[in-house]
């Protein structure tokens, strides 16, 4: 930003006063009666220097343009001129005056970004950057901003300075404008404002405004040139990278995306500094074009390049990924699979297969293909896979080598016994034979739950295999080949049926029992074979349980509810595998204790001569109770009551009964109850106090 050197009113006058001031002083160095105090002529330098100072300060400070309106903001008060003598000879001349301060001041330093008449699209956003030192005296906090003046603020808003500047300091301040939407020439004025919301700028005064200045005009012109396409030539499949430049008439770097086409594998350059590069693949050899299209940005028109680009046939690689059966036999067909592979489209063409006693010819599909070829005679070969190459890509080759053997027989001449059951063992014998010398090796019997391999010795052997579960069974012997005979192999079909089971009672606690006590009944059930499974009945008891057999065993809980000598019976359902099985134990159920409670002797208490009935229960931990309970009574004078006499005793219906009584003695008395026991059950007493009032 360029400002006027025009001189202001104010200014002017100064400038007046100064020559005046130097004409005084030429007239004051004329002889006189005085005799002068100071040197001929100094007068005039010092006032050539004032002049000079001023003229200097003046040309640097007041750059208003001419289309500002300069706000009015308060100056520093000149000095008072310094008096002189009235002979103005013997007075020394006035100093200069001091140099001009303020609180707050701006120096304009350069434009860094858009300098003036820089050209924008309509609508474009921009960045403008001032580049201000702080020629005042107080520092400029974070408080100040620089704000809008007049003109056109394209957007622009107030923003703090981002930081404090103190005087003497420089500062780049930057806001965000966008170009207004028509054509033509736009000016914005901005300034400064302190914390106390007073505004300041440059020039002399400090009240004149710096600018930005753009020209929103159409679209620029711009020319893209692909620089470089590398590796040229390249071949199919090869990354090629492709440089780009583009470059336009306006002050800036054109932005925006530049496509590259032409190739398999096209790309698109984001442009950083109207350049960039990217990466294309051709998968075809011959002679390509490139093009880059440059899409234009707000500011520059598109634009584009064409470049030729040679794309020279590429290398292969042939692999024979397969040749089987390896080993073969003689005489038998040998399947023998390749692919050729290129960096670019697929190859294309035909692979010829030799190196056996007749070739063949693949035409690859894919890449890949294959074809069958015979060996006449045994031993080690060679196979060659030969490509011959197509439009894009070179012929290439690979070998493989392949083992030839005589055919061998492998007979399985016998599975004993033949059907088993689960768990047996069954012998395996195995013949292998073939043309020539006694075939030798191993022979690998498998289709069991227990295998076995077979070592041949005069080209027969045998092994041991089990079957652990039931059904219909493949057995297969598989020869594993020698250095004459190829591998081979033979299948018999074998049966398995149910095995038998054994079921063992391991403990039943505790024996003896009681009646009415839990027995804990355990049983194991085993196989020759797989574990067994299923379920096993526990009877012969009162109350019978069922186990679920978990790894072969289990327990279960009984009761007996009368004494005695006891058979307790383990019955195994039996599973897929294994048949039903069945096992019993002794067992000794003694009598139990019982428990015999007086539970009333009503009304307690009595009087002298009422009747008082007494109840009783016995309970025991099986089988109810029966028999009777007799009565006695510490009264010497009791007597029996009209019905249900206790002298005769109680007899036990359902576990309980009860009888009369009269007490006729006062005090207090125990009642006792005496179970006789029976059958199932020891005996059991018990007392209770009786008062009678």
């Amino acid at each position: 930003m360029l400002n006027l050197c025009l001189y202001k009113e104010d200014d002017m006058k100064r400038l007046y006063g100064l020559l005046l001031m130097v004409a005084l002083l030429t007239a004051c160095s004329m002889p006189s009666a005085v005799t002068p105090t100071q040197e001929p002529g100094l007068a005039f330098t010092q006032a050539a220097q004032t002049l000079s100072a001023e003229l200097t300060r003046m040309a640097y400070y007041n750059t208003p343009l001419v289309t500002d309106t300069p706000v009015p903001l308060p100056t520093a008060t000149p000095p008072a001129p310094t008096p002189t003598s009235a002979s103005g000879g013997s007075s020394a001349p006035p100093p200069p005056p001091p140099p001009v301060t303020r609180c707050d001041w701006v120096g304009f330093v350069s434009d860094v970004s858009v300098p003036d008449g820089t050209s924008f699209l309509p609508s474009t956003p921009f960045t403008k950057t001032w580049r201000l030192k702080n020629l005042g005296t107080c520092t400029w906090t974070t408080a100040y901003k620089l704000v809008f003046d007049h003109g056109d603020a394209m957007g622009g808003t107030a923003i703090n300075l981002p930081t404090n500047v103190a005087p003497g300091q420089t500062i780049d301040l930057s806001i965000n404008l966008v170009a207004p939407p028509a054509t033509g020439h736009y000016r914005g004025y901005w300034m400064l404002q302190n914390a106390a919301g007073v505004k300041f700028g440059i020039g002399a005064q400090a009240n004149q405004a710096f600018w930005v200045d753009i020209n929103v005009t159409g679209s620029s012109a711009t020319t893209t040139t692909i620089t470089a396409d590398t590796p040229d030539p390249s071949v199919p499949g090869q990354a090629v990278t492709v440089s780009v430049t583009v470059a336009g008439s306006g002050g800036v770097a054109p932005t925006g995306t530049v496509a590259i086409t032409g190739a398999d594998v096209n790309c698109t350059i984001t442009l950083s500094g109207g350049s960039g590069s990217c990466t294309v693949t051709f998968n075809s050899a011959g002679t390509k074009t490139l093009t880059a299209t440059y899409s234009g940005d707000a500011a520059y028109a598109s634009s584009s390049d064409t470049e030729s680009h040679t794309v020279n046939k590429g290398s292969t690689t042939t692999t024979i990924t397969a040749d089987t059966p390896d080993p073969s036999v003689v005489g038998a067909s040998v399947t023998v699979s390749v692919t050729v592979s290129g960096a670019g489209a697929t190859p294309t063409g035909l692979v010829l297969i030799t190196g056996a006693d007749t070739s063949c010819i693949i035409t690859l599909s894919g890449g890949s293909g294959s074809c069958s070829v015979i060996f006449n005679t045994n031993g080690n070969k060679t196979l060659y896979a030969t490509y011959s190459g197509d439009t894009n890509y070179n012929g290439s080759g690979d070998t493989e080598s392949h083992v030839v053997k005589y055919a061998s027989t492998t007979t399985i001449t016998g599975h004993v016994p033949n059907p088993s059951t689960p768990g047996q063992s069954v012998a395996i014998g195995v013949t292998v034979s073939g043309s020539g010398a006694t075939p030798t090796g191993t022979v690998t019997i498998s289709g069991a739950d227990v295998n076995c391999t077979i070592t041949l010795a005069g080209g027969s052997g045998s092994c041991n295999i089990v079957f652990n579960t039931t059904g219909a069974k493949t057995i297969t012997a598989t020869y594993s080949g020698d250095a004459n005979y190829a591998p081979s192999s033979d299948t018999e079909a074998h049966s398995v049926v149910l095995g038998p089971s054994t079921v063992t009672i391991t403990a039943h606690t505790p024996d003896p029992s009681v009646v009415g006590q839990s027995v804990a009944v355990s049983v194991t059930v085993s196989g020759a074979g797989a574990t067994p499974t299923g379920t096993v009945a526990i009877t012969g008891a009162d109350i019978n349980c069922n186990i679920t057999l978990a790894g072969g065993s289990g327990s279960c809980n009984i009761v007996f509810n009368t004494v005695g000598a006891k058979t307790i019976t383990a019955t195994y359902s039996g599973d897929m595998n294994y048949s039903s099985s069945t096992a019993s134990a002794a067992h000794t159920v003694n009598q139990g204790t019982t428990i015999t409670t007086i539970t009333s002797d009503l009304p307690d208490p009595s009087a002298i001569g009422q009747v008082v009935t007494i109840t009783v229960v016995v309970s025991g931990a099986g089988a109810t109770p029966t028999g009777t309970i007799a009565i006695t009574i510490t009264d010497p004078a009791w007597s029996d009551g009209p019905t249900n006499p206790c002298s005769a005793g109680i007899t036990l219906v359902g576990g309980s009964g009860s009888c009369q009584a009269i007490f006729n003695t006062l005090g207090t008395w125990t009642i006792t109850a005496t179970y006789s026991g029976d059958a199932n059950y020891l005996t059991s007493t018990d007392n209770e106090l009786h008062l009678v009032n």
